[in-house]
């Protein structure tokens, strides 16, 4: 009985030392970084990718997107740091941020320093964080769902532009309606306004015919006249310039709206006022390499317009 009272001491004992070792070297420790990857079952997963209306939603930018349009009922900050201004953020509505710390370093801005007051009521999430940031020179884009916050000068160099691409076809369609459409290498005139080639097959008619009548039967002509089988290479060749003006007219109306939207979305950040921003056209579609928020404006402007031209269609 005694040794087997000494027996379960020494157990105890040896328990005692060796639990906490092994919660030491397998347990999350304060100290340290620790990362936990979950693993939700498919439920749980159809349940997280809903958004509020219902729809699902496309990926993790558009989730955070619709937090970014969310309506702050109130918010107050007196000489609140950097820190304590994200913290605010990522408590109320789950917002996750990446701070660039080189480019902060850089630019000598530091995330303990007192910095913002803000006393505002029913404003837009995206609306503090733009005034905010920029009165500090920050900038901030969206991937896969986080904020990246750096430097407006880092954000904007030519390796730190987004590419997107833009179909404005529709923009630029009633422009090419309204113009005359080829039919067969022709371009058809109105009947008022008669084609060079038009006139010179009326005169080449009332002169008279010198050709042969092998050149009668086969529709053809003598080199410089017109014959009386269809059309002469002076025809085509009106038709293909007529094309290539109507051409040249549909890539000016969407230069047109390049230039537009170089005038309206922060006209001093694009490449031909001294910024960086660039835009092209290629078919139909714009091609701009902008920061994340430049295209945002862009992408909104395109929008209003398509609404403001539907409702004068209408």
């Amino acid at each position: 009985m005694r040794f087997s009272t000494v027996s379960l001491l020494v157990a105890c004992v040896v328990a005692l030392l060796v639990i906490p070792v092994w919660f030491e070297s397998n347990g999350p420790h304060p100290g340290r970084l620790h990362a936990q990857q979950s693993v939700l079952a498919k439920s749980q997963q159809d349940a997280k990718s809903q958004s509020q209306d219902g729809k699902p939603t496309r990926n993790a930018d558009e989730l955070t997107l619709r937090k970014l349009e969310e309506d702050i009922e109130k918010i107050e900050l007196v000489e609140a740091t950097l820190a304590d201004f994200f913290s605010y953020f990522e408590k109320e509505f789950d917002l996750q941020f990446y701070i660039d710390r080189m480019a902060f370093v850089d630019a000598d801005i530091s995330l303990d320093e007192p910095e913002i007051t803000i006393r505002l009521r029913h404003v837009p999430v995206e609306m503090v964080l733009r005034r905010v940031l920029g009165e500090l020179d920050l900038d901030y884009s969206l991937d896969h769902g986080v904020l990246i916050i750096s430097t407006v000068n880092v954000s904007s160099q030519p390796d730190n532009l987004l590419v997107r691409v833009y179909p404005v076809g529709d923009l630029v369609e009633p422009l090419k309606r309204s113009r005359p459409k080829p039919r067969g290498g022709f371009y058809l005139r109105p009947s008022s306004e008669p084609s060079r080639a038009g006139a010179a097959h009326g005169a080449a008619n009332s002169r008279p015919n010198t050709t042969s009548p092998d050149s009668r039967k086969s529709g053809g002509a003598e080199p410089g006249e017109l014959g009386n089988g269809g059309p002469d290479s002076t025809e085509t060749a009106s038709g293909n310039a007529r094309s290539a003006q109507t051409n040249e007219a549909v890539s000016y109306d969407v230069l047109r709206l390049m230039e537009v939207i170089r005038t309206t979305c922060d006209p001093d950040s694009w490449e031909e006022n001294g910024g960086t921003g660039r835009m092209t056209e290629f078919r139909g579609a714009l091609i701009v390499a902008h920061t994340w928020r430049h295209q945002r404006l862009v992408k909104q402007f395109l929008d209003d317009l398509r609404s403001a031209v539907d409702a004068s269609s209408d």
